[in-house]
């Protein structure tokens, strides 16, 4: 007597391996790091890295150190030409945006004494075209920001 479902209902059954292969996400290459730094005019905005491809971004940090305030200027990043976020680190610490994987944009310095602030993208964001990392200069000074990414192309 038969029991079951019908041959014809079966899905994928990686268990008898009726697969030679399942691929669940697109296969990326290595990770590749890029960090520097660049000087931002007073009042500009200044593009820290533009990547073209299609991949994954495995983590990004932004940084800005003993310059004087910086709060009002930011971070700002498109994906395949799509604005993402342009966020102040004041705004930032005033709504509390510093939990990862809360929100694409992560806060994990804000000292307005000592003027240190510092930002973080973390894993996960995938892209079909390009990066492109800016940094806003809200302020009238001229800071040197300092950025590393780690991505993957495909």
């Amino acid at each position: 007597m038969a029991h079951g479902l019908p041959d014809w209902y079966r899905g994928v059954d990686i268990a008898y391996q009726a697969l030679s292969e399942l691929i669940t996400r697109p296969t990326y290459g290595g990770a590749i790091g890029s960090s520097g730094s660049k000087t931002v005019y007073a009042n500009n905005t200044v593009t820290l890295i533009n990547i073209s491809g299609q991949g994954m971004i495995y983590g990004i940090y932004v940084r800005v150190s003993h310059t004087a305030t910086q709060r009002d200027s930011g971070v700002r990043l498109e994906l395949d030409s799509n604005l993402l976020f342009d966020e102040s680190f004041a705004d930032l610490n005033t709504y509390g945006i510093s939990y990862p994987r809360g929100y694409p944009l992560t806060l994990s310095k804000y000292d307005d004494t000592n003027f240190d602030y510092c930002v973080l993208i973390p894993y996960g964001l995938t892209f079909e075209s390009l990066i492109n990392l800016r940094y806003r200069e809200e302020h009238g000074r001229t800071p040197d920001v300092y950025y590393s990414v780690v991505y993957a192309l495909i």
